[in-house]
């Protein structure tokens, strides 16, 4: 540590703290305010003396009793401006409280809205899983007929031939033997 590195000591980093606790207790209310932007431009319209603005952080750094009147008119005046935020922060508050009942119930509704949505996207993937699984069967039957139909194609070739062999045969026998008879025949 620094206090260590330079040899001071417990009983002097104990006073050095309790002399500079104030003012970082000072700094974070001022960080605070700033936060709060009452320390920004505009402030200077709510106290109407700018000069003012500088006079805040020295005053709210000095302990109660060693404030005099004008320090203690410039915290009063800090303090009732945040007094004034505050009961303008609890109005809106207050206003803003049907506008907060009319989401709750506009956010009921989308919620049962939702949950209508999710069960018909649920019944809708049911149905497109069936639905592909039934695909899926029907491509594989496709298949088991396809590979049927190849597996007869040698015996169809054969009765092709035998067919276009046994069509030749019976038109040499309409071409000889029964036109023979049929002369014969007259």
């Amino acid at each position: 540590m620094l206090a260590e590195a330079l040899g001071i000591s417990v009983n002097e980093r104990a006073l050095i703290f309790r002399f500079l606790s104030p003012w970082f207790e000072a700094e974070n209310l001022l960080a605070s305010l700033k936060k709060l932007s009452l320390l920004d431009e505009p402030v200077a319209q709510w106290w109407g003396v700018r000069s003012l603005l500088t006079a805040i952080p020295e005053a709210i750094t000095k302990e109660p009793a060693m404030r005099g009147a004008f320090d203690t008119s410039v915290v009063s005046g800090l303090q009732e401006e945040l007094d004034r935020r505050r009961a303008a922060a609890a109005e809106e508050l207050v206003a803003i409280e049907p506008k907060k009942e009319e989401c709750k119930a506009e956010l009921s509704q989308a919620e049962v809205a939702f949950e209508e949505a999710k069960a018909k996207q649920h019944l809708g993937a049911e149905a497109y899983t069936e639905a592909r699984s039934a695909q899926s069967a029907a491509e594989g039957k496709v298949k088991e007929a396809q590979k049927a139909l190849s597996a007869l194609d040698p015996q169809v070739k054969s009765l092709q031939k035998d067919l276009k062999k046994l069509e030749a045969e019976l038109t040499a026998f309409y071409a000889g033997p029964r036109s023979a008879l049929a002369e014969l025949a007259e």
